[in-house]
């Protein structure tokens, strides 16, 4: 109710101020995005921000977060009750940052469990072994690399990590996504799990062609054939590993 309280209030002062959003957001430096999710009661604007924001409209900080203009008298009582507010807000955001970080990692974890449950359910745990080929790591990773040099996505790709899973202000993740980074990184990461996947099938398709060259010595169809169902493994997996990624950069830039 308060974010509300004080959205209206920042409307009623911008428009006294005959001001549009874009014109306060210009003056502050931020986005129009930015004050109309303030204007809603979507968000507050950032402790940094409100200073500007306040000599922007002529008010006090004390009466931005009462949502209010303030008397004297009022004013010592209304200060404590914002200092309390601006507390519980604080916590909040730690809170669910925590939270955030804690899903994010336990969905990596879980994926890892899924994978191991698999194959040690189809082997035991010696199995684990039978699924280790540095060659075709290397391989995979290196043309993956190349891959994304070549199209321009090496450094939005790596730079899509940070934008994921790093803590960011409102106003940080309005910046990243008006000039176009956030979706360029999301853009990149797509890019890199459907090149993975083509790899993946590429490898797999002529390591079963070596199979079938193979066929007149029988001792060397299971290593190729393992070897080609490995390329294939390791490029899904990449791409497991990339989807919570995606899945956090998607949401950013909604």
């Amino acid at each position: 109710m308060k974010q509300e309280e004080i959205g209206r209030f920042i409307s009623q002062m911008r428009k006294e101020k005959d001001m549009t959003q874009k014109q306060l957001a210009e003056k502050i430096g931020v986005s129009d995005k930015a004050i109309s999710r303030w204007e809603t009661g979507k968000g507050l604007p950032d402790t940094a921000t409100m200073p500007d924001l306040c000599e922007a409209l002529g008010i006090n900080v004390n009466e931005l977060l009462s949502g209010q203009r303030l008397s004297d008298v009022a004013y010592s009582g209304k200060a404590e009750e914002n200092m309390v507010y601006l507390m519980k807000v604080s916590e909040d955001k730690r809170y669910s940052e925590r939270q955030r970080l804690i899903r994010v990692g336990l969905g990596f974890v879980l994926i890892v469990l899924i994978i191991l449950y698999m194959i040690v359910g189809n082997g035991g745990v010696s199995a684990i072994t039978n699924y280790i080929d540095f060659p075709s790591m290397f391989v995979i990773l290196t043309v993956g690399g190349l891959i994304l040099g070549v199209g321009g996505e090496m450094k939005p790709f790596l730079k899509a990590f940070g934008y994921a899973f790093k803590s960011q202000k409102e106003e940080e993740i309005d910046a990243l996504k008006g000039n176009g980074e956030l979706q360029k990184s999301f853009f990149a990461v797509q890019y890199a799990m459907k090149a993975f996947l083509l790899i993946g099938a590429l490898g797999f398709c002529t390591g079963l062609v070596g199979v079938l060259h193979s066929m007149s010595t029988p001792q060397n169809i299971g290593p190729s054939l393992a070897m080609a169902i490995l390329t294939l493994f390791y490029s899904v997996l990449i791409d497991f590993f990339l989807l919570p990624v995606s899945g956090c950069l998607h949401k950013k830039i909604l």
